[in-house]
């Protein structure tokens, strides 16, 4: 058998070149077509730039809606349908970087150019190798971020067996039950590479390639949002450089990470060295940009559809009513597939667009154009809202998705925990600024000190300065003063940061050229203290390194936790782990679960023990439909799927023979049963075996044919 790294790394990369029909095409085409972003007088490196983003905002509703309303084999129609016109297009239209400058221009700017594609083919690789499991001697390691893709890879096949929206494949209440409670467009995109990669690609090394194409779409979305802001030729591709080095500047979290790290050891002895398999969950959380691609990059994908709407509208304002129309469309089908990426990033960007409406509506400067965006978005994800109405007989079981809350600051919790409620929101709203300038570090001083360096009364002679600053400060409110209440994570206040770190992305890049270009003899006043502009550059430098550190710390603690766990070196009390043999048990789950895909009928019925809290196997590999499982309960209440999942539980949760499984097997129509040394039910496995042969079996996983269906 080949390693099942190796298969990852393949599947990932066949799977990553698939994703230029969805990523790359569709934004190629209507960019031409339309003239979108001045896209025609664009050189054809700046055009696939270009292409990016616009497919990030345009893919995602396309293609629901052509899975939804018609079929995935309609929907791959159009990829080739837009396969074809690409070609066509870049056969006639080809043009070389560069033409009609000077020849030290020239160079300077392929110079420029090469740096920036190195960079983003070395994240692409990156990317993969990041997030595939490691394999070595019997012994395979998942990524830390294995325990949402779990759910989001049960998801992705879903779709690609039964459409969209989905049938669950993890709650089966003996009839097919709709999963609608979520926002699913990216697993869409995900799917159609799934069916389109075939025997290559499966829906988890799909989805590891679109977080690839995630980061370039950030990568693209921050070089062509600087152009349009003002700057063009080599100046803009040193920009990009910076705006694109900056996605590796977080926060502080480094401090807390290293706290945890030496003060269990120190506190508890040498056996107790801590690392939380995410540095970050230590706070209500701004996550670190490279993790919220692996994380969510659908929530990134979110924030980069609604800043193409926003930068359609900027580039047109001096345009014809028919250009300016066609951006507002093409806006609109932004926003839609936004809407399905992540409604909490949607709603954040809603709320700003609403107030910048009302304030172009005053000044009379054409705000109708702004509400044939809101009315076209509307329209297009206008099927998916009243999926998300309807829930089937479960219903949602959730009260109203957000409430009112000042943002929390976890080491504040056990000094406070017996104050009033009144009392302990007080002390959050006083400990802000610690709370921010440890999730943002570097970009908490940019936000401080970008007003008052560059922008000194003149932020009316520039509409992104207005907007940017509209936007940074609707995100702040938002995220400090509400919450999410569907789920036990503030997940609103998480995600709802991302457009505000493109804000302060780009305000960074500003400062880091500015100080680059100024002579610091200058001081800076801000609560009557006078700061030497030289002191300034010197606390920013140190918080941008501590930053990047952050993000190393971070990205290794995401790779290699579950190994360092496995190997004794740190301590395994944490959300993403029960035991100390990691390695085996996903090597051993990962073996039973290839092995009933590549035998069983794709409509057969899996079920295994329903109540493993943290069941990474049958989420990342399981291809087939479940009864009850942890992975996809959106919309169920928990009043409704608690007794199925301890019903069938029951039977793992001691010795059992075979009349009284077979029994289960009929009643509930499973087909294959999955037994595992951590189930009780394992303790009877001999007998079990005497009586019937498992179809697979390994040190840690038996699988064996149960029932016949009525």
């Amino acid at each position: 058998m080949a390693s099942f790294t190796v298969q990852d790394i393949l599947g990932s990369t066949v799977a990553f070149f698939l994703f230029t029909s969805v990523f790359v095409f569709p934004g190629y085409v209507s960019g031409w077509a339309l003239n979108l972003l001045a896209f025609r007088e664009r050189c054809s490196i700046v055009r696939f730039v270009l292409a990016i983003p616009l497919s990030i905002a345009i893919s995602p509703i396309l293609f629901f809606l052509s899975v939804r309303l018609v079929s995935s084999q309609f929907a791959l129609g159009i990829l080739f349908a837009l396969s074809i016109a690409f070609v066509i297009i870049l056969w006639h239209t080809w043009k070389w970087p560069g033409s009609g400058r000077s020849t030290e221009m020239n160079s300077s700017l392929k110079r420029r150019q090469r740096q920036v594609l190195l960079i983003a083919a070395g994240w692409s690789v990156f990317a993969i190798l990041f997030l595939v499991d490691l394999q070595s001697q019997g012994r395979l390691w998942l990524n830390s971020v294995s325990y949402d893709y779990s759910t989001r890879v049960q998801v992705i096949q879903a779709i690609t067996r039964t459409g969209a929206p989905p049938i669950n494949p993890s709650y089966y209440p003996g009839y097919p039950e709709k999963l609608t409670f979520l926002y699913y467009f990216w697993y869409v995109l995900c799917s159609l590479i799934d069916k389109l990669g075939g025997r290559w690609v499966d829906a988890r090394t799909a989805l590891i390639a679109s977080v690839s194409w995630c980061g370039l779409g950030m990568m693209a979305t921050i070089a062509v949002y600087l152009r349009l802001r003002g700057k063009g030729g080599l100046k803009i591709w040193n920009s990009a450089l910076l705006g694109i080095g900056s996605l590796a500047i977080s926060g502080l979290d480094i401090f807390p990470a290293l706290f945890f790290l030496f003060g269990t050891r120190l506190l508890f002895g040498k056996f107790a060295l801590h690392l939380p398999g995410d540095i970050e969950h230590w706070n209500e959380q701004i996550t670190t940009w490279i993790s919220s691609f692996a994380w969510v990059p659908h929530h990134v994908a979110a924030g980069i559809a609604c800043l193409v709407g926003l930068m359609l509208w900027q580039s047109t304002r001096k345009s014809s009513t028919l250009q300016k129309i066609s951006a507002a469309f093409i806006a609109g089908l932004g926003f839609a597939s936004a809407f399905g990426l992540s409604v909490w990033v949607t709603v954040i960007f809603a709320v700003f667009w609403g107030i910048w409406m009302l304030s172009q509506f005053f000044e009379r400067k054409q705000a109708w154009l702004m509400i044939i965006s809101g009315v076209v978005a509307f329209l297009a994800v206008l099927p998916f809202l009243l999926d998300m109405l309807h829930t089937g007989n479960s219903g949602s079981g959730q009260g109203f998705p957000l409430g009112i809350s000042v943002r929390h600051f976890s080491p504040l919790d056990l000094i406070i925990q017996d104050l009033p409620t009144w009392e302990k929101s007080l002390m959050f709203l006083l400990a802000l600024p610690i709370n921010y300038l440890f999730e943002l570090g570097f970009f908490f001083i940019v936000a401080v000190f970008w007003p008052l360096l560059i922008r000194k009364g003149k932020w009316k002679s520039n509409s992104y300065w207005v907007a940017e600053g509209l936007l940074l400060l609707v995100v702040v409110v938002l995220v400090t003063f509400v919450r999410s209440t569907v789920i036990g994570n503030n997940d609103f206040g998480w995600r709802g940061w991302l457009l505000g770190q493109f804000v302060l992305l780009i305000w960074g890049v500003d400062l880091l050229e500015y100080f680059k270009s100024k002579q610091l003899n200058d001081a800076v006043g801000i609560f009557k203290c006078q700061i030497p502009l030289t002191k300034l550059k010197s606390i920013m430098r140190i918080l941008m390194i501590l930053g990047i550190w952050t993000t190393v710390l971070s990205l290794a603690a995401l790779r290699f936790w579950a190994v360092l766990v496995d190997a004794g070196i740190t301590s395994y009390a944490d959300q993403f782990s029960t035991d100390t043999d990691i390695g085996r048990k996903t090597y051993d789950g990962r073996q039973a679960f290839d092995y009933i895909s590549r035998n069983t009928s794709e409509d057969a019925i899996v079920q295994f023990n329903p109540r493993l809290v943290l069941d990474y196997p049958s989420g990342l590999y399981r291809q087939r439909q479940a009864i009850i499982a942890i992975h996809t309960l959106y919309g169920v209440p928990y009043e409704i799927y608690r007794p199925l999942v301890l019903e069938v539980g029951r039977y793992f949760a001691s010795p059992q023979e075979w009349n009284t499984l077979d029994e289960m097997c009929r009643r509930y129509k499973i087909d294959i049963l999955v037994l595992r040394d951590s189930d009780p039910i394992w303790e009877s496995l001999d007998e079990l075996n005497m009586q019937r042969r498992p179809i697979f079996i390994n040190s840690h996983d038996a699988v064996f044919i149960c029932g016949t269906r009525d």
